[in-house]
């Protein structure tokens, strides 16, 4: 069952490309489908790819507005591997598909804390944490923006990082806002 994973989502792929290229590719065959079909097949019965097939379909519905099925393996995985930030990626994701602004937030900041924590994840973590703030700006929790620029749209180890000096930048600019 593991080879559906990659005959699945060489079909599903194929017929995504056909549909956005049909001048070039009207004779390129391939069955979304029979793809996706593939996929959770190998999600539920194969042994070394059923994750990559969950979190490929996690995508695929995600896309596809099938958040439903999305947030079912998501939440199923979540239980096994709670601290996982490929997990948390599909979760975020799923939420800003459903525009729940204030998950998105509290998954943002769950991000940020992670790469916070890894050794190199200083650019990682400020992104997260200004990802974090636009969604807490649109689910109107400004008071709590104000303490995040504080901590982090000034650091100094940012600053002596010509990489992160932008993100920075973009994070302080909460405080004018």
């Amino acid at each position: 069952y593991d080879v559906d994973f990659m005959l699945g989502f060489y079909n599903y792929t194929k017929a995504e490309l056909r549909k956005k290229f049909w001048f070039v590719l009207f004779w390129f065959p391939g069955s979304k489908k029979k793809g996706l079909e593939s996929i959770v097949r190998c999600s539920e019965k194969g042994t070394f790819t059923r994750l990559v097939a969950k979190m490929s379909l996690i995508d695929i519905y995600n896309i596809n507005s099938e958040t439903e099925k999305s947030k079912k393996i998501t939440d199923s995985l979540l239980v096994c591997y709670p601290k996982s930030r490929f997990i948390l990626w599909s979760k975020v994701r799923y939420f800003e598909k459903e525009k729940k602004y204030k998950k998105c937030a509290e998954t943002y900041e769950a991000l940020s804390n992670s790469y916070q924590k890894a050794k190199y994840g200083d650019y990682n973590m400020l992104n997260t944490r200004l990802k974090q703030i636009e969604f807490l700006k649109k689910s109107k929790q400004n008071s709590k923006i104000t303490s995040i620029v504080e901590k982090f749209g000034t650091c100094k180890e940012c600053l002596m990082n010509d990489r992160n000096k932008k993100i920075c930048r973009d994070i302080n600019r909460y405080s004018e806002k």
